[in-house]
């Protein structure tokens, strides 16, 4: 079997077949004939056989050595009519070459010689599939080259790049796109990386790879990724000292039905190897409350979050941190208003609006940083819900007195929180922060 494992260069001077024949004038009683036999890389090509032929009968040959190096002799008196140098296979496809003529050189160096095969077939780079921890699966795509049927073609792997000598599966002959899948309970792809890639033997012999494709545990994770669940931890609604309610979201099953949902707490991030709370299947919107004794939120942090199992295992949401911090965050007033839960800070005080809103901007405050002055009709929402301090006062919004002036609305208190005034903005009002959770 003949192999060549490189895509070579074709030179202008190359004929129809693209093995060159080297026209040289210059053959007397012995002229010999000295090269080499390169790769588009410029990488010498060994048991290349070069030939003295005229088409239907060899004269004298040789193979290239390691270094792609060659040197041929030719007998003028010996031979009959117009014979030629041929690289490459021995083939009635490559025969149209030039002839060799005798003018006289005892040696000729015909330096570096491109060489083509143009019978090896082609490959499309391989589109990994998918992987498991005992499995890989590749698409591959063959063409067969200048008329010759692909005879077989399939799929090597082994730890270092691979040939048919190592592993292979054979998936076929002809050329076109097939799809392969290996399993194998020794991959162990999370500690050890193989390579794979598919090959193709042509009817004369030839075979030729595609490029290899990595697989270790990388690939292993991101196919695992692609079947889980995709979960959202929404967020924490209530909290005593001893309890909490989570808002979750699976927003995706995966690549399987989620079997089991619910939130999974700990001292640090937790698992369902941890404390759990299941909460039903599938996928949507759910509140799981966990009320324990042995909780003291008042004491120790703790982190929950939302998870989902199908049969590829198990992924999470982003942990939530239970706090004194949140729990005091929890104790403030609230109230609903646009499908969203307000938590009402108490009043910073009062100042000037520009400051008001900057305070508001720049607060942190029970574990959070986005609080906001609310605007007029949040604010008069707030008057209508919320037993608020200093209702004899007047309160700052966010919201312009209208789009001419530089003015903001001022809320103030008289009988039933009705009214709303406009102000300049640096008169002195009080200020309420407010954040909204989902």
């Amino acid at each position: 079997m003949k192999r060549y494992f490189f895509l070579l260069l074709v030179l202008p001077l190359c004929f129809s077949g693209c093995l060159r024949s080297l026209e040289k004038e210059g053959i007397t009683a012995e002229t010999t004939y000295k090269g080499r036999v390169i790769d588009k890389d410029n990488k010498p090509l060994n048991g290349i056989m070069v030939r003295i032929t005229n088409g239907k009968l060899i004269h004298n040959s040789i193979a290239t050595n390691a270094d792609g190096l060659f040197q041929i002799a030719v007998d003028i008196a010996k031979i009959d009519g117009s014979y030629y140098i041929q690289v490459g296979e021995d083939d009635p496809f490559f025969n149209k070459k030039s002839s060799l003529k005798g003018l006289g050189q005892e040696v000729y160096d015909y330096g570096d010689i491109p060489f083509v095969n143009i019978y090896l077939p082609e490959f499309e780079k391989p589109e990994l599939l998918d992987v498991t921890p005992s499995s890989f699966t590749l698409k591959c795509i063959v063409k067969s080259q200048a008329g010759a049927k692909i005879a077989e073609r399939g799929l090597c792997w082994g730890k270092n790049i691979p040939t048919i000598e190592d592993n292979k599966e054979k998936y076929g002959s002809g050329d076109g796109e097939y799809v392969c899948t290996i399993k194998n309970d020794n991959f162990n792809f999370s500690t050890t990386t193989w390579y794979a890639r598919a090959y193709a033997i042509n009817e004369s012999g030839d075979e030729t790879y595609s490029e290899p494709v990595e697989i270790n545990a990388t690939k292993l994770a991101e196919f695992v990724a692609l079947k889980l669940p995709v979960v959202e931890t929404v967020g924490l609604t209530a909290m005593t000292v001893n309890s909490f309610t989570c808002k979750c979201n699976v927003k995706s099953q995966g690549k399987a039905i989620v079997t089991e949902r619910g939130v999974c707490w700990s001292t640090n991030i937790p698992t369902v190897d941890d404390y759990k709370k299941p909460m039903g299947s599938g996928e949507g919107i759910y509140s799981c409350t966990v009320s324990d004794a042995n909780i003291n939120i008042s004491t120790t942090t703790y982190y929950a979050r939302a998870y989902a199992i199908n049969e590829f295992g198990v992924s999470y949401g982003e942990p939530v941190e239970i706090n004194s911090s949140r729990l005091a965050y929890f104790a403030l007033p609230t109230m609903e208003y646009g499908g969203y839960t307000y938590h009402i800070h108490p009043d910073l005080g009062a100042m000037q609006w520009e400051q008001g809103y900057d305070a508001c901007e720049n607060l942190v405050a029970y574990g959070f940083d986005d609080w906001f002055m609310p605007n007029k009709e949040e604010m008069f929402a707030i008057a209508e819900e919320i037993d608020l301090l200093h209702k004899e006062d007047g309160f700052w919004s966010s919201s312009n007195y209208d789009e001419w002036m530089s003015g903001h609305y001022v809320i103030f208190y008289d009988k039933g929180w009705d009214w709303d005034w406009y102000y300049d903005s640096q008169i002195i009002a009080h200020v309420i922060p407010v954040r909204k959770d989902r």
